[in-house]
Formats: structure tokens, C-alpha cells, sequence
């Protein structure tokens, strides 16, 4: 793992809460922005170096938040560009919700999920 500021390699994701967090709005309405660019930094990660069926599991220091991040399978799509199918689960606290999407890379090097 990298050794990036914010990011520890372990994390145990809670079990789920009886009322979760609905929408992905309704979990970035608890991030803060410090929250929010680690949680991106840790897809870049996974995206850029795990294989596909591979685990990414990180977890933000002093912080409940966590997430598992599952790079599923690999393509390129019309324009040419490296696409992944990726599956984030994020933790905050007793609040989880799992993301399903298509991250595509930009010629700059970042992913836009």
C-alpha cells in the first residue's frame, strides 16, 4: 500500500445498521472535504494497481471512515480509454453503503468515476 498521508492499510468493515445510509448523497452529506480526498486518493490507488478480482482495504487514521474497493474488470471504451468496473464499499461509523460504477482514466492520469 502506499504510504499516503490519511490512509492505514486495515480496516474491518461494521456490520450494516438497521436504518443505513440510503444514497451516495446521504453519505457525502457526512463526509468532510479531508474525508472525501482520501476516500478519492484510496481509488485512485486501487484503480491504478490492484488487478482485476483484487481487494483494496483502507482506512482513514483517527477517523471511522473506511472502504473496500474491488476492481472487477478492465476495458477500454469508445474513446479509447483504460475503463474498470469497480465495486466501493465505504464505512463511517455504523453507516455503510456500497458503490457499483464504470471508473474511466484521463490521458492526465486521473480516474472519473
Amino acid at each position: 500500500m502506499d504510504s499516503s498521508p490519511g490512509l492505514t492499510g486495515v480496516a474491518t468493515l461494521p456490520a450494516p445498521e438497521k436504518n443505513p445510509i440510503r444514497t451516495l448523497a446521504d453519505l457525502r452529506s457526512k463526509l468532510d472535504s479531508r474525508d472525501h480526498a482520501v476516500a478519492m486518493r484510496a481509488l485512485h490507488l486501487a484503480l491504478s494497481r490492484v488487478p482485476d478480482g483484487g481487494t483494496f482495504v483502507w482506512q482513514k487514521k483517527n477517523h471511522a471512515l473506511k472502504g473496500v474497493i474491488k476492481p472487477t474488470k478492465a476495458f477500454r471504451d469508445a474513446q479509447g480509454r483504460v475503463c474498470r468496473h469497480v465495486i466501493y464499499t465505504l464505512a463511517l461509523g455504523r453507516y455503510i453503503k456500497q458503490i457499483e460504477g464504470i471508473a474511466c482514466r484521463h490521458e492526465d492520469g486521473r480516474w472519473q468515476l
